[in-house]
């Protein structure tokens, strides 16, 4: 996942400053189980849609929706390594239709299933359905 340190100091030249990432990230995070579109996401920092998409690529290397996903992946397998929620309840927690698109997108990212991620990543948990706050 892309850390704010990560990115160029200067990228804000071609791309976003480092501050409208942040506010970008922030309102990710905190709408990460509800649908996030480009259009809201180039509002936040008073963008149009098209800009803020080829700014925000020059600035972290991928698209706005690749970045959502990659921090609804970050936020599964934070769930997944510290809860016994199942999987379709960790799926939906961070912002996935269904079990089945968590399961192809995390597929896609990491090369294993959830399933087999979580078996090798667990971690003392709570409760079920214990979801943590983000």
């Amino acid at each position: 996942m892309v850390s704010l340190n990560d990115v160029d100091r200067h990228s804000h030249r071609r791309g976003l400053s480092p501050r409208q990432l942040e506010v970008v990230t922030a309102a990710i995070v905190e709408q990460i189980a509800e649908p996030i579109s480009v259009s809201a996401l180039s509002a936040v920092v008073g963008l149009s849609r098209s800009y803020f998409s080829h700014a925000f690529r020059r600035s972290v290397g991928w698209t706005p929706h690749a970045h959502v996903v990659r921090l609804r992946l970050e936020r599964a397998m934070m769930l997944m390594a510290h809860t016994d929620t199942s999987l379709t309840e960790v799926a939906l927690a961070a912002g996935f239709a269904d079990q089945s698109h968590f399961s192809r997108s995390f597929r896609r990212l990491t090369g294993v299933t959830p399933a087999d991620w979580r078996r090798a990543h667990k971690r003392p948990s709570t409760p079920r359905g214990g979801v943590l706050a983000s």
